[in-house]
């Protein structure tokens, strides 16, 4: 499924935002407002698409699945996934791509927000990138980062705002004190 959303509504070219989808379910009575302003302890769903840079998109995903993402950190063929256990934040798993590297982060847990199902998915997998990065001597980056919201069928994406293309005519833009002055001898 495609949405278009107006570039107006999202802040500056680059800045990290978030979309927030509310499924319409029929039986459901609550509001979209009252599962948004959910307190309750429930079951989340976190995931995290890993990238070996950080791009500017022209478009933004909505969602992660298993096997998106790509990284510097390659396995062997037979490798499909690595599960991170012993972990204080929860049981992670990270899903191969087919390069045979670490492409995406999952967790399953209980928190009581979605910004707070995050920031336990954050802290809890950070160390360990960190570690293998510095150890590998690589850069590792987070491209989006997905949640959804089980009890309250919400879907919350991270975004970087894309930049737009800006029609120019170089013939105004010229400069001449930039260019160095040649003299003879």
């Amino acid at each position: 499924m495609t949405v278009s959303i107006e570039r107006s509504k999202f802040g500056r070219e680059g800045i990290d935002g978030y979309v927030i989808t509310v499924d319409i379910i029929p039986e459901d009575v609550r509001t979209e407002d009252s599962r948004l302003k959910d307190t309750s302890l429930r079951s989340f769903k976190v995931m995290g698409s890993l990238t070996k840079s950080s791009p500017l998109p022209d478009q933004i995903k909505a969602s992660v699945k298993a096997g998106d993402g790509n990284s510097f950190f390659s396995v062997p063929e037979l490798v499909k996934m690595t599960k991170i256990q012993g972990n204080p934040y929860g049981n992670y798993i990270i899903y191969i791509n087919s390069n045979n590297e670490f492409a995406t982060v999952a967790l399953d847990l209980q928190a009581n927000s979605w910004m707070n199902a995050l920031d336990i998915f954050t802290k809890g997998i950070s160390p360990y990138l960190d570690r293998l990065a510095y150890i590998a001597d690589v850069p590792v980056s987070f491209e989006t980062i997905y949640c959804h919201d089980l009890n309250n069928h919400i879907h919350v994406a991270s975004y970087k705002t894309p930049y737009s293309n800006v029609q120019i005519n170089p013939m105004n833009y010229y400069f001449p004190n930039l260019f160095p002055h040649l003299r003879s001898i």
